[in-house]
């Protein structure tokens, strides 16, 4: 593994980010260990032999390698992450047991140590390529920049060697300009413990807003190429191993990777799924011998999954080959309490601890202790980096939280009404066109987090809105037209709306998902789908058999990760133990293919989140949103006053198909828009609606005097 940088020692009761807030502790529920087991994390590799040591698997970070600083349930950091990966290999290999690592991409864009660099991800790809992986691979925010793609290229795919694979997408060589596959196409390896023989591949979602120097091959194609089929066949794998940026639920590319490896070796092949892009906690029961598990965004989510047993040639000489293949997963929540708890030997009891020089213990001690000296040193990386980038600078303290999906737009507690009423109204404007009738227009997936009560800083600005899309404008649009406008961006579309049949999940705002659209597209889907079964039937002799093809992942009856309506519900169902604490912390309840159980399911049910939760509600979104600065829309003759439309860069086609559509005249492209945010830099045109909100909340919200919330 390649060694982390010199920093200057810092006290080691440096306790995860200086300014995190400690874990609370909770009941958690246990995990489930079988002869194969993922962990949603990041783990180091052996480098002297191609066996694999041990591994884990984290999807969509986002740069949040510093944990939430404002949310004590996801307040570790990647060193925390990294110590508890290492706990957990040496219970693995006590166990005689495996344990496998893979990541699936989308890295930065999220948070300001990601963002806040020049270029973005500088720092986080030396942060996470502190720890290897045994499969990484790309996402769809790594390829909207030629230089994100470039770096990614450069720098993981040297450092990873074979174990950075890239399945379909190529890259024009930084080096070379010829085009050349991004990684390995796959992997084949064989597990230090167990000897499971595993061949590998990572796909990317049929993505087409890459930028110029990447091409990403639709998966339909790649699954019919030579390379693939000769990669599929033969003797010499026990399980496939698909990791991919792409949903687990609903995903035409992992059913044809799915359809093309039991075309050729049947419904006996265990092939395992992990995917990503959705942000959400999610676990797919394919057939039999097949799930796929999401594990949500933002380091908010450690995701666990075991497999009790392989059917390979030395369990079939023990007679375990007979045995029903099972399946368990579990969603950890991303803090040092819950990483304490689930790496302890399970011979000793459970005595959580804070950092401190006294818990401090070599990276593989077998004693009890949970921090590592690595992980400590990634720590304060973490907190050298951090202040490189100025990111602990506060520019606001918000008197109270603004939230993305916990309450309705229309709010008067949400992100989306204070942009609507105030932000925007007060500061998109431009010295040029002073004096006409302007609205603005903004897609709601370019807000990325809410707005959480406490202080705002160079960090928090980044978690709110990282993109770098600035405005445009259409001049002179009639009023009567700028009032239906809204409504008609909904109906004519974007990035969000189903199109030729592939839908949101390929087409999702680039990189800004809404939830809302995403829930009524699940819905959609399980009208389209539903009393659809599996053409994957098990051949297994089971008992379990005798049931039809367990195959939620064409009509479960839950959105992934839905949220009860009433803690008295919670109260119901889980039937909490005596010792916990009277208020779970507030958090997610995720409804996947094993909770709640179905009658048919041949997989054994529980909850998957391992901290019960105290359940956070979610509310759909509009796709768009319209501020009105100075159009009065009710006064005599509105109806034919000219109105400036601005919007962001990112939606300018879909603003101009919608405006077509009402009969309104356009130009092929809107103009650039100038907005003067009174900071001394006069009128320009890259501004971006990051630079709105800091402004408008430093303006709004100082802090006090000692710059301090």
């Amino acid at each position: 593994m390649r060694s982390l940088p010199i920093l200057p020692l810092l006290p080691l009761t440096l306790a995860i980010q200086p300014s995190a807030p400690p874990a609370v502790p909770a009941n958690l529920r246990e995990l489930t260990w079988g002869k194969l087991n993922f962990l949603h994390t990041t783990c180091q590799r052996n480098d002297e032999t191609d066996l694999c040591t041990d591994g884990c698997m984290e999807q969509d970070t986002h740069g949040w390698h510093s944990g939430h600083l404002q949310e004590p349930q996801y307040s570790a950091d990647w060193g925390d992450y990294y110590s508890f990966t290492m706990r957990m290999r040496e219970l693995a290999d006590r166990q005689g047991v495996d344990l496998l690592v893979v990541d699936t991409g989308d890295r930065i864009e999220g948070s300001g140590l990601s963002d806040a660099s020049d270029p973005k991800g500088k720092y986080v790809r030396e942060i996470f390529s502190a720890v290897d992986m045994d499969v990484v691979t790309i996402g769809n925010h790594e390829l909207y920049k030629e230089a994100s793609s470039a770096n990614d290229y450069l720098f993981l795919r040297p450092h990873y060697a074979d174990h950075y694979v890239v399945s379909n997408v190529d890259i024009y060589s930084p080096l070379t300009n010829a085009l050349v596959p991004m990684g390995a196409r796959f992997r084949k390896f064989t597990t230090k413990n167990t000897k499971t023989r595993i061949t590998a591949f990572a796909f990317l979602f049929d993505f087409n807003l890459n930028a110029n120097n990447t091409v990403v091959h639709p998966v339909a194609n790649v699954v019919t190429e030579q390379w693939f089929l000769d990669a599929i066949l033969g003797d010499d794998t026990d399980l496939f191993l698909i990791i991919g940026h792409t949903p687990v639920r609903f995903s035409p590319e992992f059913l044809l990777i799915l359809e093309a490896i039991r075309k050729a070796h049947g419904a006996e092949m265990p092939v395992q799924f992990f995917g990503g892009h959705t942000h959400i906690r999610d676990f797919v029961v394919y057939d039999d011998l097949s799930t796929g598990l999401e594990s949500g965004r933002y380091c908010e989510t450690v995701g666990w999954l075991s497999i009790s047993h392989i059917p390979t040639a030395a369990a079939e000489d023990k007679g375990d080959n007979n045995t029903p293949v099972l399946f368990s997963r579990t969603y950890i929540d991303f803090n040092r309490f819950s990483f304490a708890h689930h790496s302890r030997p399970r011979s000793l009891p459970f005595s959580y601890q804070p950092r401190s020089p006294s818990t401090l213990s070599p990276d593989h001690d077998h004693g009890h202790h949970f921090d590592t000296r690595s992980g400590l040193h990634l720590s304060r990386t973490i907190t050298s980096h951090r202040h490189t980038l100025h990111l602990d600078r506060i520019y606001s303290c918000i008197p109270s939280s603004y939230y993305l999906s916990r309450v309705p737009a229309t709010s008067p507690t949400s992100i989306y009404s204070l942009l609507q009423t105030r932000i925007l109204p007060d500061l998109v404007r431009s010295p040029m066109r002073r004096g006409v009738p302007t609205v603005a227009l903004i897609n709601t997936g370019s807000i990325r987090f809410d707005l959480l009560k406490g202080r705002f800083g160079e960090d928090e600005r980044w978690n709110v809105s990282p993109f770098t899309s600035n405005w445009r404008v259409v001049e002179g649009v009639p009023g009567e037209i700028v009032e239906k406008l809204a409504s008609a961006v909904e109906r004519v579309g974007g990035p969000w709306v189903e199109e030729e049949g592939r839908g949101v999940l390929a087409r999702v705002l680039g990189p800004q998902i809404p939830l809302g659209p995403l829930e009524d597209y699940y819905e959609g889907l399980r009208r389209k789908h539903f009393g659809v079964q599996s053409k994957f039937k098990s051949k297994s002799k089971s008992k379990s058999n005798n049931h039809n093809n367990h195959n939620n992942y064409l009509h479960h009856p839950h959105f992934p990760q839905l949220p009860l309506k009433t803690p008295h519900q919670y109260h119901e169902i889980h039937s909490r133990p005596q010792t916990l604490t009277p208020i779970p912390p507030p958090g997610y309840i995720t409804h996947d293919d094993l909770y709640p159980c179905p009658p048919t399911a041949n997989q054994p049910c529980s909850p998957g989140d391992d901290t019960p939760h105290t359940p956070i509600l979610s509310y759909p979104l509009p796709h768009a949103i319209l501020a009105n600065h100075s159009f009065p829309s009710h006064s005599p003759g509105a109806s034919h006053t000219p109105v400036d439309v601005v919007f962001l860069d990112f939606i300018e086609s879909y603003v101009l198909a919608a405006l077509h559509a009402l009969g309104c005249t356009v130009p092929a492209v809107s103009k650039p828009y100038k907005i003067d945010l009174d900071d001394n830099k006069g009128a320009r045109e890259d501004v971006t609606l990051t630079d709105i909100i800091v402004e408008w909340v430093r303006r709004e919200w100082a802090p006090g005097p000692d710059g301090n919330c």
